[in-house]
């Protein structure tokens, strides 16, 4: 089960296909060049895990800066690449493939950041959609940050456009975590850390704050 939508079947009830769409903030280990970190392995190993679902379908993006084209397979059609001319942007410490903090990006930055990715979910999901005839029954994002944030704007800018209501989960990876708790800590050892992102998640876009059956929270499941 993801996020409390099981997916069982038995041999007396064939379940409805369903498609789902995935977004990850880190690159897979698809070429020498481009090495993955844990996220970006969890985030392929959770896509190839759903695809031997039977009738489920799971289509991913990630981002990398080397990497500008989905994995090299010609009969490989469920995985899109968003390009960065800047390494990836990490929430907290120093990573070994990326120093790049989203606390010293610039809100200009931030939302040239996110114009990479947002038209170009929009447009994916609609070309798979026609493809596959039927809508997206799931979307799940990686980390709590910028990932949820995008996606939901790009399910809410479909509902507008009259497509259906489609449920969103959230992995929780502990560097987003820890970027929160960071920029809450009194401590002088944080202060890399200003309080900014915080407060931007919880009250002002409130991505996790509605839980109801047809509010726009994002369903959390920790990892």
């Amino acid at each position: 089960a993801v996020c409390g939508y099981s997916i069982i079947v038995s041999q007396h009830c064939k379940m409805p296909k369903r498609l789902i769409f995935q977004l990850g903030t880190t690159n897979w280990q698809s070429m020498p060049s481009d090495p993955a970190t844990g996220s970006g392995t969890f985030h392929e190993n959770v896509h190839n895990a759903l695809n031997k679902i039977e009738d489920v379908q799971c289509f991913s993006v990630f981002p990398s800066s080397v990497q500008t084209e989905p994995p090299k397979d010609p009969n490989r059609e469920d995985v899109r690449v968003v390009h960065l001319p800047h390494p990836l942007p990490i929430c907290e410490g120093i990573g070994p493939l990326s120093k790049l903090r989203w606390h010293s990006m610039s809100d200009d930055e931030i939302k040239e950041y996110r114009n990479r990715f947002e038209p170009m979910i929009y447009d994916w999901m609609e070309e798979i959609e026609k493809s596959e005839g039927m809508g997206f029954t799931l979307a799940i994002a990686h980390h709590t940050f910028l990932s949820p944030v995008m996606v939901q704007a790009v399910l809410k800018r479909r509902e507008q456009n009259g497509k259906a209501k489609v449920p969103l989960a959230c992995f929780c990876h502990g560097t987003g975590l820890k970027m929160y708790e960071n920029e809450l800590s009194p401590l002088e050892e944080w202060k890399d850390y200003p309080v900014r992102f915080h407060p931007w998640i919880k009250d002002d876009i409130k991505l996790f704050n509605d839980f109801g059956p047809t509010g726009d929270g994002v369903k959390c499941v920790q990892i």
